[in-house]
């Protein structure tokens, strides 16, 4: 290759950056959907709801009053005011289903209660419930509605025919008054259908402002649905389609000849009284949105497109791949040959060698030589007699240019080249030095060589603070290879010897050369 080629030009462009911002943001809105498309999960939400028991015990009879709780965290659960409403008069404990041969029982206390907004705090020491999310966000007429909760009928339906109690409930009602709590193994299954919530759904007709009774003062936000529920229910978490808490289940207008229009409290009304009880809880104002039933959002369908495209026109653009743009320093190390010089240590320079290196890498070009040579001594009265020199004695570089302005010729007894390496200690630089010269080398740029730290000022270049811009000069004189120090800040030592500035010390191999704080040691190649 010619060296004077100048550097390759090519109008190759670059679809990669394009391509993987592109796929980035086509996870990124895959993920949302999916998490759009998980809609209601029943068995996830019955984590967190709970039934509540007043159990009633005397030496003649028993029997309890039943309703629906929900968690909201640290302890505290959620329920009716008439639920938990002569609670001194029994046990008042709240239980789960854990598993088909689990429950959990625990004791509960009313922490605060209020008869008009029909909201009843519940303390318990200790429940393994998941807490429920609570949503402040708008509700949607029409949109899809979810109560879970424990239904009177759903008992009625185990029993005998009778009106009275059945077996699994008088179990129950035992279990309330004895003194086993927490999580109890190996349970009945009876007892444990007992425990099992009933999922119910339907759809929000839209919100009103109300009174339970035309006699109480209190006016709320209720929200008008469809889901069926009924005595037991109350006190219960009405969902959302994603899952979060939206209403208390109250009541349902049986005075109205729309039986199914049922009604709870807003949850709003709840995230009130929290508010003013320093009662935390978690809560959101993020719109429920779903995709179910309606296909893969067009959101995909167009981010997918997109991808497409982009692999298109990347996998185009690298059937006509063209070559790349060379930069300067590539172009650089291209004509001069200065990394055939670094890559094979001991190698000779080629003839246009000269730009800076530092470890191995092109750093800039070489300081401009003097322009002019220092006077040459005189010659002697009676010069002798030039005789051909032997073999043993001839130049061996015999195709090197001529010296550069100002360099002595080189001995007949110069080595083939020297080397200097060692390590950068300073934090976040470390990385091996290794620098090779040869006479050849040395020559071309006048026969002195800088060791700095400054690019374009230093030859030989260390990225070290500790070195100063042009911190030594390593030159050739009669085949000996010798280094100064340069009026450095922090000195150049051989051996441990620090070094007068400006006054030459010879290099024999095995020296060790101390510039700053880096040390490099000498050898021949």
């Amino acid at each position: 290759m010619n060296p004077a080629t100048p550097p390759r030009k090519s109008t190759r462009r670059s679809f990669r950056p394009l391509f993987h911002i592109l796929c980035l943001l086509s996870l990124g809105l895959i993920c949302s959907c999916q998490e759009e498309q998980e809609g209601f999960d029943a068995k996830k939400a019955e984590q967190g709801v709970v039934r509540v028991i007043i159990a009633m015990k005397s030496s003649s009879s028993m029997g309890y009053g039943s309703g629906s709780g929900f968690y909201i965290g640290e302890n505290t659960l959620i329920t009716n005011h008439h639920v938990i409403d002569g609670a001194d008069k029994g046990k008042l404990v709240v239980a789960r289903k854990v598993s088909s041969n689990q429950i959990e029982i625990v004791d509960a206390s009313v922490s605060w209660s209020d008869k008009e907004l029909d909201i009843a705090i519940l303390k318990v020491d200790g429940i393994g419930c998941d807490t429920l999310t609570l949503s402040e966000a708008p509700i949607e007429k029409g949109s899809q509605a979810y109560a879970i909760g424990f239904p009177t009928a759903a008992d009625a339906s185990r029993r005998s025919g009778s009106d009275k109690i059945g077996p699994s409930e008088v179990e129950f009602i035992k279990l309330a008054y004895s003194s086993r709590r927490g999580v109890l193994d190996n349970v009945d299954k009876d007892l444990v259908q007992f425990l099992d919530p009933t999922v119910s759904s339907g759809e929000v007709r839209k919100t009103l402002i109300r009174k339970w009774t035309p006699q109480y003062s209190t006016e709320l936000e209720v929200i008008d649905h469809d889901v069926n529920i009924g005595h037991g229910n109350s006190g219960g978490p009405l969902f959302d389609e994603c899952g979060r808490v939206i209403g208390i289940n109250t009541q349902g207008l049986t005075f109205s000849v729309a039986d199914n229009v049922k009604n709870s409290s807003r949850i709003t009304e709840l995230i009130s009284v929290l508010k003013k009880q320093s009662i935390s809880a978690v809560t959101t104002d993020e719109p429920c949105e779903t995709s179910q039933g309606g296909g893969v959002d067009w959101k995909i369908w167009l981010v997918l497109g997109l991808v497409t495209l982009a692999a298109l026109t990347s996998l185009l653009v690298a059937l006509r791949k063209k070559p790349s743009t060379e930069s300067y320093t590539q172009y650089i190390k291209r004509v001069s040959g200065v990394s055939r010089l670094q890559s094979r240590p001991g190698s000779l320079p080629p003839t246009n060698s000269g730009p800076t290196w530092d470890g191995g890498q092109i750093v800039n070009s070489p300081p401009t030589p003097p322009a002019s040579p220092p006077p040459a001594p005189p010659a002697p009265a009676n010069p002798p007699t030039p005789q051909a020199p032997s073999a043993a004695e001839a130049n061996p570089f015999p195709q090197m240019p001529a010296n550069a302005a100002g360099a002595p010729p080189l001995a007949t007894d110069t080595p083939n080249g020297w080397s200097l390496q060692g390590n950068n200690p300073e934090a976040g630089k470390s990385k091996p030095i290794h620098f090779q010269l040869t006479p050849e080398l040395i020559q071309r740029y006048g026969g002195n060589i800088t060791i700095g730290r400054k690019p374009g000022i230093a030859h030989l270049v260390i990225d070290n603070t500790s070195i100063s811009k042009a911190h030594a000069i390593i030159s050739l004189i009669n085949g000996q290879l010798n280094i100064r120090d340069n009026g450095s800040s922090n000195s150049t030592s051989v051996n441990g010897k620090r070094l007068t500035p400006n006054q030459p010390m010879p290099l024999n191999p095995g020296d060790h050369i101390t510039l700053g704080e880096v040390s490099l040691s000498f050898a021949l190649i």
